[in-house]
């Protein structure tokens, strides 16, 4: 039944709503992570409401991650499975959700790491620069991904090709937890004494336990990476145990292929949010990036402090942009 309070709404004209069209088209998504009816192509991203607000801002939600899966299907109910999404469809609903709920303008805090001369020798400048951020010319970075030879490694002794996908932020997420806990272990480890670490049955097991969380956390990331591997046949596979078996029945210069490849695929899809401007103390030039997290975007307004000179932004911007993002 329809709700005349929400018509109301919709025929006043105030609320706020982007369309954009996913950086991934959606190409990379299984049945149930968007609604059907959604269109990549054309998706409304809402402006942040209240029930986001309350449920989003804990800084007990926003450290575990959680706060995107509450935030996300509020702003764009068409996500259906939010961890589900890539990194780089996940920054670009959320830098249209900080437009539609606070325009296009936002202000970043960036203290300057240059070191310049002074009376007494160099010195960190340390000005804290506040840079009018248009971002609007940040989104328009997130248009449509054009698929290119970055997302295929040919392996010609097998007749096979590997397309590969940007990762999900979901995984993302996992990983970097796993990394922090084995990079907390190593370092506990590394504390140890030799004699101790050779001795002690229980350091070896340890330390070996350690080196193969490492090896399964870089085995995962490439399984993860991977879209589908084309056999010799023509046919498809894109079963997880199937290719981490595959992975490890190639040939280790081969997975090093796939590696690199990877790599040189994720520099094309990161670093879109990032700015460049000139330090309003020391003339020199810095990059920094708009931050991407909940509380940035949406609750944190930057303290007041005395500014007696303005920084330049000299990010490149795109003054007429001929497709939307």
């Amino acid at each position: 039944m329809s709700n005349p309070l929400l018509d109301d709404i919709q025929a006043s004209g105030t609320v706020e709503t982007i369309s954009i069209a996913l950086p991934t088209l959606g190409r990379f998504y299984e049945e149930g992570i968007i609604d059907e009816d959604a269109d990549p192509n054309d998706l409304q991203i809402n402006a942040i409401g209240i029930m986001a607000e309350l449920s989003t801002r804990d800084p007990f939600i926003l450290a575990s991650g959680k706060g995107m899966e509450l935030l996300i299907p509020q702003i764009c109910p068409s996500i259906l499975q939010p961890s589900r999404l890539t990194e780089i469809d996940l920054e670009a609903i959320l830098i249209a959700a900080r437009i539609a709920t606070h325009g296009n303008t936002m202000m970043v805090d960036h203290a300057c790491p240059q070191m310049v001369d002074g009376e007494d020798g160099k010195h960190l400048c340390g000005e804290e620069n506040k840079i009018d951020v248009n971002m609007y010319d940040i989104i328009m970075r997130y248009g449509p991904i054009e698929f290119s030879d970055k997302f295929v490694v040919d392996l010609p002794e097998y007749q096979q090709k590997v397309f590969l996908r940007p990762l999900e932020y979901g995984q993302a997420l996992t990983m970097l937890r796993d990394a922090l806990t084995t990079r907390k272990e190593t370092n506990e480890l590394d504390k140890t004494d030799v004699t101790e670490l050779l001795t002690s049955e229980n350091k070896i097991e340890e330390y070996a336990s350690n080196i193969m969380k490492q090896a399964v956390s870089t085995m995962e990331s490439i399984i993860h990476s991977i879209f589908y591997v084309e056999a010799g046949s023509g046919g498809k596979v894109s079963n997880p145990d199937q290719i981490k078996e595959w992975l490890m029945a190639i040939s280790k210069e081969n997975v090093k292929k796939i590696i690199e490849q990877i790599g040189e695929l994720n520099k094309t899809l990161t670093g879109k949010n990032s700015i460049t401007y000139q330090c309003a103390a020391c003339g020199k030039e810095n990059t920094t990036n708009v931050e991407l997290d909940i509380q940035k975007l949406f609750f944190f307004t930057p303290t007041s402090s005395k500014q007696p000179k303005t920084p330049t932004n000299t990010s490149p911007k795109k003054r007429t942009p001929k497709t939307k993002p």
